[in-house]
């Protein structure tokens, strides 16, 4: 039953955005692209690409779903967005995926008030003194240990977050420090709080994904396209 809804749901959405492209007499650019963006420097890139996209035509419009990989890749298989801007790595064997040149850096976000803030870097020491609020992908938290040679007993931590915006009220309350990438807390810097980077330095690469072997509405494919060349262009620079 759960798998005739999706289906029922999916062809719906798409009858009802192939009527409001052809709408548009003389073959004027209509439609919505669904985006999702992970919160990371790929935020800026996606600001770019949709002002000048939308610059093509007034019918132009978007959504624009804010989460991690995980809920992304989940919106994107079960058809509610078109597209994702996610960090690597992606399993290749099901979406197509089109990497790109920004890197963030990993680091940890404390409390300017606290003891943590002595810390000029954060390495292998600081890791285990400081009580930790990790991303939920698993996958973080396998790189973190593989990184610093740490078992998981080795670190202290509190919890698991999705989006650093809650979590990060939770930081200034100093009970600890919370892990992202300095993108994701450069959109919403703070006076009282500090982005504090791994030693050794860390980093890791975007890319922009879609499920394969799946036809999108025709304004869907052309900013597809769209995205693939300025990315191509970036990579060149």
């Amino acid at each position: 039953g759960f798998q005739l809804q999706l289906r029922a749901t999916e062809m719906l959405e798409l009858e009802q955005r192939t009527k409001q492209e052809l709408k548009v007499a003389g073959g004027e650019l209509a439609g919505i692209v669904r985006i999702g963006c992970v919160e990371s420097k790929a935020a800026g890139l996606v600001t770019d690409f949709l002002s000048e996209w939308l610059m093509q035509s007034k019918r132009l419009s978007f959504e624009l779903y804010s989460a991690d990989g995980n809920d992304i890749r989940t919106k994107i298989d079960e058809n509610y967005l078109d597209f994702g801007f996610c960090l690597e790595p992606i399993e290749v064997a099901k979406y197509d995926v089109v990497p790109f040149e920004t890197s963030d850096q990993w680091g940890v976000v404390v409390s300017r008030s606290t003891v943590y803030n002595k810390y000029a870097q954060i390495d292998r020491e600081a890791l285990m003194n400081i009580p930790l609020i990790l991303p939920r992908r698993s996958l973080v938290l396998e790189n973190l240990k593989s990184w610093f040679s740490l078992k998981q007993q080795n670190l202290r931590i509190l919890g698991y977050h999705n989006l650093p915006t809650n979590a990060l009220c939770m930081v200034k309350k100093g009970i600890g420090g919370l892990l992202c990438v300095e993108g994701s807390y450069a959109v919403r810097p703070d006076p009282e709080l500090r982005f504090i980077a791994l030693s050794p330095q860390r980093t890791v690469k975007h890319c922009l994904i879609r499920k394969k072997n799946r036809s999108l509405p025709k304004t869907s494919e052309l900013f597809w396209k769209y995205a693939v060349d300025k990315i191509q262009e970036l990579n060149k620079k």
